[in-house]
């Protein structure tokens, strides 16, 4: 088990306490304005079509 620990790339520790602090805050039950959840995936499916008409 310490070789997980001490084995582990030094990328891993603030890559856990990010995840860490992301979880900890999912947590709580919040707002979330109604054009962000509109918005955000109209801008992935602008993204996805600005991508195809460069391919094309």
């Amino acid at each position: 088990m310490t070789q997980l620990i001490t084995g582990a790339p030094i990328w891993v520790w603030p890559l856990l306490a990010v995840l860490l602090f992301v979880g900890m805050r999912a947590r709580h039950e919040r707002t979330v304005p109604v054009g962000l959840i509109y918005g955000l995936p109209l801008l992935g499916v602008i993204e996805v079509f600005a991508d195809f008409r460069t391919i094309c």
